[in-house]
Parts: C-alpha cells; sequence; structure tokens
C-alpha cells in the first residue's frame, strides 16, 4: 500500500505540474500532436504504470490490506481513474465538494486508500 500511496502522489503531483499532457495520453488526439512513435512511448508509459498499481493491489489483497470482494482489474481502473479525473478536472465528490484536480495529493491518497481498505481483513504475512 506504501509504494501504491507513493504512485499516487507522484502522478497527482505531475498532474498538477503538467495537466495537458495526462489529458491527451489515452486519446488518439495525442498521436496527432506529438506524432504516432510518442503515442506508442506514451502507451507503453500508461501501461507499465497499470501494471504497477496491478502488482501493488495484488500484494495488498493478498495480505489482506485490499478488499477481496472486488477484482482487481476494477480496482486498478479505479486508481487509474481517480489519477485521470484530476487531469480532467471534471470530476467533483458529491458530498464532500472534493476537486480532484486542486485537492492536495496525500489527500487524495488518504482518501482512496481509506476506500481501499474499508471492507479488507489484515492478516499478519
Amino acid at each position: 500500500m506504501e509504494r501504491l500511496g507513493q504512485f499516487l502522489v507522484q502522478r497527482l503531483e505531475l498532474v498538477r505540474e503538467i495537466p495537458h499532457m495526462l489529458r491527451l495520453a489515452p486519446t488518439a488526439r495525442l498521436a496527432e500532436a506529438a506524432g504516432e512513435r510518442c503515442a506508442e512511448r506514451v502507451e507503453q508509459i500508461v501501461e507499465r504504470s497499470a501494471n504497477f498499481v496491478r502488482r501493488c493491489l495484488e500484494e495488498a489483497q493478498n495480505r489482506g490490506q485490499v478488499t477481496q470482494d472486488t477484482p482487481i482489474s476494477l480496482l486498478v481502473w479505479m486508481v487509474i481513474g481517480v489519477i485521470r479525473a484530476a487531469a480532467s478536472g471534471h470530476l467533483r465528490g458529491a458530498s464532500a465538494g472534493l476537486d480532484l484536480s486542486v485537492t492536495a495529493p496525500m489527500q487524495v491518497r488518504e482518501e482512496l486508500e481509506r476506500f481501499l481498505r474499508s471492507t479488507a481483513k489484515e492478516t499478519t504475512q
């Protein structure tokens, strides 16, 4: 969970520094703007990041730190979705008024971790 939290904070800080890059990364517009070779490189980085998130979540699930009731693939896209939502600036928390594009990365990390741990039954491994 620690590595996943660090990854999330680093990516959210990057979103603040270069939001337009992360908005373009998951779209075909990146190839139009930067060329096919650059788009392929970004796609590799995105895939590597998703695999890292998957490994962190699998490890956390094995330790009982993250719910086992939700498939890993869905948890991965929840984490990636938080980063993309911060980049797009369109997602706002309904009850708390949480705007991921301006909320402190550590706060987002804490909230996501609390959610991921909410139904877990931690083991001592």
